[in-house]
């Protein structure tokens, strides 16, 4: 295992959320350049399509997040939360690309109106998937300290605050999604902060060092 394995997959899960927060802020604030029912409000086409690919690249970098959890070696045997999380992150990235088919289509056209369903699974999928590697987590007791209730926060959020709030208050959805990937800059930034070198070490090894280093 290279030294910095974990490090740098917790830098990229928070580079990833960074990027998101910031463009779900922008998105909640600027102007409508377009009709509302419009798949690409506020943006026009181009600028829509064009965040789209970015929104895509997002979910992509946010599968390090659990791939840290994987090589920290603090979620046991567990790897049913991991491929969950991980599915439902390439399936919205992958919804993404879709919306930018469809910039003048409205949310109630069969297309934009499927990609809204799947992209909803999805996030439910990767909800789901953190509260299972959360648990995890608390289960094998490897990672000590606040930091370590942070998985679990990343999947329960997606079912208390992200999905009630779209249903309910879907103007305000870039809020929500803004607030969610705030989890996942703090989950990077824990699995990033970590000084312990992981060149060579054992599982048990990796994981006691994990352990010593958030004491």
């Amino acid at each position: 295992m290279e030294t910095t394995s974990v490090q740098a997959a917790g830098r990229w899960c928070a580079l990833g959320a960074a990027i998101a927060v910031v463009g779900a802020t922008i998105t909640y604030f600027v102007p409508s350049a377009v009709p509302e029912e419009q798949v690409s409000s506020p943006y026009t086409p181009l600028v829509f399509q064009l965040t789209e690919g970015l929104w895509a690249v997002t979910h992509l970098l946010l599968l390090f997040g659990a791939v840290g959890l994987v090589r920290a070696g603090v979620l046991g045997k567990s790897r049913v939360g991991v491929v969950l999380a991980q599915a439902g992150l390439v399936l919205m990235a992958l919804c993404e690309v879709g919306y930018a088919l469809y910039p003048t289509a409205s949310h109630a056209d069969p297309g934009p109106a499927l990609l809204d369903t799947a992209i909803g699974v999805a996030a439910m999928a990767t909800g789901l998937g953190y509260i299972l590697m959360g648990v995890a987590v608390l289960r094998t007791g490897r990672w000590q300290g606040p930091a370590g209730f942070l998985p679990l926060a990343c999947g329960v959020f997606v079912f208390v605050l992200l999905m009630p709030a779209i249903m309910l208050l879907p103007a305000l959805f870039p809020l929500p999604i803004a607030l969610w990937s705030v989890l996942y800059v703090l989950l990077g930034l824990a699995l990033s902060s970590t000084l312990q070198e992981w060149r060579g070490t054992s599982s048990s090894d990796a994981e006691a060092s994990w352990r010593g280093s958030q004491a």
